[in-house]
């Protein structure tokens, strides 16, 4: 993939180590056994417990709760090679949404009590950031926090929320009554009034559910002080990581094309050696090249603390549309087989798809990227 401009060389040398690393685990992870081909597929325990212990968990949680205190420019690297591999797994939902929640908008205590069981695989979390529509907006959540201190109330219902059913810890965001912002609260997975049921989605590698509170009563601990500021940080850092998972399912889709149009022949010469299938193949290595670029200098940009808003919005966008043109192209180079629900084909295109709608598609990102240019 492509350098990253002004990145230390020697964390470059480190960071394609680290993906070579990442890469042969999930490897293995892909080898084993056969996939449901109906049912939601389910988290390899040998994969996860082999990504906690080397760190992957922990990647944006400071050394001091645990962490690994790395940064953006190694989490997207395991989220590309995550999307490359069609791995089941909650790095999105915990290792990023989850720790940056109580990383940025936790006092010392949550951090404390959170922060080292995430990084270290234990616990997994949550975030239910949108309402019942599945948009975001913080008018739009159907979450609402009552009462203060003690008596503090949440009620309403959270949709589309990423591996909810399994989560020790739950980050809500709720609307309080007389404020724009948001409130976040860490809510213990399984607590009174809390039912979590089941969706079905098209990509059968994420686990999807929608979450009812019913007046469900926290303590003063679980508001997250900060939350104002972790809010716009989890979406900037989710949009990012959601951007390279689907910039991973690009690779692998146009790697699996180019080797399919080597092999496959048709009146006695590989279909590579057709022109329509050529210009294919590399208006879909523009984009996927095109993707790495942008992805890497957004992570780039937030690991040094600028203002990354603008490149967060072009990688979003850019790399979600890139992954839907691409899988959709390598189906059509496969012919067929490429359509088949057992062919990874098929299954890296629900992946795109899902990366391509969670959170807001590319067109959100570009409203905002637009509004953003304009204000500036």
């Amino acid at each position: 993939m492509s350098d990253v401009p002004g990145i230390d060389p020697e964390r470059a040398e480190i960071r394609e180590e680290f993906r070579q690393s990442v890469r042969g685990v999930l490897k293995q992870a892909a080898a084993r056994g056969p996939r449901p081909v109906w049912a939601a597929e389910t988290v390899d325990p040998s994969a996860y417990e082999q990504a906690a212990g080397l760190g992957w968990l922990g990647l944006l949680v400071d050394e001091e709760w645990g962490g690994a205190g790395a940064g953006l420019l190694e989490a997207v690297v395991v989220a590309e090679e995550l999307g490359a591999h069609l791995t089941v797994m909650p790095f999105l939902s915990s290792a990023v949404l989850g720790c940056t929640a109580v990383s940025v908008g936790g006092d010392a205590a949550a951090r404390e009590r959170w922060l080292p069981g995430l990084a270290a695989g234990r616990l997994r979390s949550a975030a239910l950031l949108t309402g019942r529509s599945g948009r975001l907006g913080p008018e739009l959540l159907d979450v609402e926090a009552t009462g203060d201190g003690e008596d503090t109330v949440l009620r309403g219902e959270a949709g589309f929320v990423l591996d909810g059913e399994d989560a020790d810890l739950l980050v809500v965001a709720a609307r309080r009554a007389g404020r724009a912002e948001p409130e976040l609260y860490a809510v213990p997975g399984g607590t009174p009034g809390v039912e979590t049921t089941e969706l079905l989605g098209v990509d059968r590698t994420h686990r999807l559910s929608g979450v009812v509170f019913r007046d469900v009563r926290v303590d003063a601990s679980a508001r997250l002080p900060r939350g104002a500021d972790a809010f716009p940080a989890m979406l900037d850092r989710a949009a990012l990581v959601l951007a390279a998972d689907a910039l991973g399912v690009a690779r692998r889709a146009l790697d699996m094309a180019v080797e399919y149009a080597k092999q496959r022949e048709q009146f006695g010469r590989p279909i590579g050696s057709f022109q329509a299938i050529k210009h294919k193949l590399a208006d879909m290595y523009v984009l996927v090249q095109g993707a790495s670029v942008a992805v890497d200098g957004a992570a780039a940009a937030l690991d040094e603390g600028r203002d990354a808003r603008r490149l967060v919005a072009v990688a979003s966008s850019y790399a979600r549309d890139a992954a839907t043109k691409v899988a959709g192209d390598a189906i059509q180079v496969h012919g067929g087989i490429g359509y088949t629900w057992e062919h990874d084909c098929h299954r890296l295109f629900k992946r795109a798809k899902f990366d391509e709608l969670y959170l807001g598609d590319p067109s959100v990102q570009r409203e905002r990227l637009a509004r953003l240019l304009l204000d500036g």
